[in-house]
């Protein structure tokens, strides 16, 4: 479906959800038919009606923001992506493009995804796409874009003149049969999915980031020059293969820090489980997967998770009273994410602190809750390895159906 008519059917759809539409007006304000009414409406509506959105989104954790994107769909959200900060996107990315064919493979960068996020950016203009889309990290952008053009010179594919007087003007051929000239570069489109919002993003950057627009290009030209003559004497990743491979290495890298297991490493310890003697007499040894994996780790929680909501709102001069008209609105679609069940009230823990139980609870759970009254920082310790078991199996194993290793 065009984006003009999504949008419009969309847009068409939630304003006979909107309070006063075919109601005749009877129903009060306050009254609890407006409210329900209200609350009919579609969730990215409500969203979109929340006061100071443009203050919310900003601050928003950019897990609750894919969840967001997840449950309304990432075609609709072109609003709230557009009020989010290239370093929120930045993050969102590592959720969203990233996919796998079953849990324990290696995690693939999605470029038809990627090409979906530019035509929702552009929906917004070509000026808020190209801010957005300068914040991010040129490598990714290079990687996504290479898999949709091949970048070559334009004076490669100029005619020219042989030495013998002979005219020749070079053909190239492409799979889509859709070659464009921008910024003194020859561009043959890969794929045709997505390419009209690459052409007009392309334009916009060469115009008004100049740098930026060269780097991106530069690095897609390195890309689409033509792979290493095949002599049987190397067994290397080709140009695009390395530069995925070290994007993904970076990713991994990020999301360790934040607790995330890669699949390789999951695969690697959950191998060396099953391996693992469980006899009476087997002394229990240090994995130095999870060894290493507990001393790689950075506990320093980053600033956009410290900062609850708006606790400290930008700009020197905001006024207590509206400061707290944006912690009543960041609330308020809080509220809204863990009535529709994007978000859960509290994270399930293991232990219900605080609460009195019978002596003889069974398991795991009584043990930990003698650890937990008797030694606090062992009981700390064990908390983090059941973590990093539950992330790993999260990430190389087979859960409810899906094909694991």
């Amino acid at each position: 479906m065009p984006k003009s008519d999504r949008r419009g059917r969309r847009e068409k759809s939630d304003a006979s959800r909107r309070p006063g539409v075919d109601d005749g007006g009877e129903a009060p304000s306050g009254s609890p038919a407006r409210r329900d009414l209200r609350d009919d409406r579609p969730l990215l509506t409500r969203i979109l009606d929340t006061p100071h959105l443009a203050q919310i989104v900003p601050r928003l954790q950019p897990e609750v923001l894919h969840r967001v994107i997840k449950s309304c769909g990432l075609e609709d959200c072109s609003e709230l992506v557009a009020l989010a900060t290239a370093d929120q996107l930045s993050r969102v990315f590592d959720l969203d493009l990233w996919r796998s064919a079953r849990p324990g493979l290696e995690e693939q960068l999605d470029a038809d995804r990627f090409g979906v996020w530019l035509e929702v950016l552009m929906e917004s203009g070509a000026e808020i796409a190209a801010a957005k889309v300068v914040g991010l990290d040129a490598d990714l952008v290079v990687a996504a874009l290479a898999q949709h053009l091949a970048v070559f010179d334009s004076a490669a594919a100029a005619p020219y003149t042989t030495t013998d007087g002979s005219e020749i003007t070079p053909t190239r051929r492409t799979s889509t049969g859709t070659t464009f000239e921008v910024g003194g570069y020859l561009i043959d489109a890969k794929r045709t999915e997505s390419m009209d919002a690459i052409v007009e993003l392309l334009l916009y950057l060469n115009a008004e980031h100049g740098e930026y627009f060269h780097r991106v290009m530069t690095g897609c030209r390195r890309l689409s020059n033509a792979n290493r003559e095949i002599d049987g004497l190397h067994n290397l990743l080709g140009d695009v293969e390395q530069n995925l491979f070290d994007l993904a290495s970076d990713r991994d890298q990020r999301r360790g820090q934040r607790g995330y297991v890669s699949p390789a490493e999951a695969r690697a310890f959950l191998q060396t489980a099953r391996q693992l003697q469980l006899g009476p007499d087997a002394i229990p040894v240090s994995d130095p997967l999870a060894k290493s994996y507990f001393q790689a780790l950075n506990w320093t929680t980053p600033d956009a998770e410290v900062d609850e909501g708006l606790n400290r709102p930008e700009g020197p001069d905001l006024e207590s009273a509206e400061r707290q008209e944006h912690l009543d609105a960041m609330a308020t679609v809080m509220a809204l994410l863990v009535k529709e069940g994007v978000l859960t009230e509290e994270p399930r823990r293991l232990l219900e602190a605080g609460r009195n139980r019978p002596s003889d609870r069974p398991g795991l759970q009584s043990h930990l809750e003698v650890v937990r009254d008797s030694d606090p920082a062992a009981f700390s310790k064990r908390s983090g390895e059941l973590a990093y078991l539950a992330n790993t199996l999260a990430a190389g194993c087979s859960l409810q159906g899906r094909g694991g290793v």
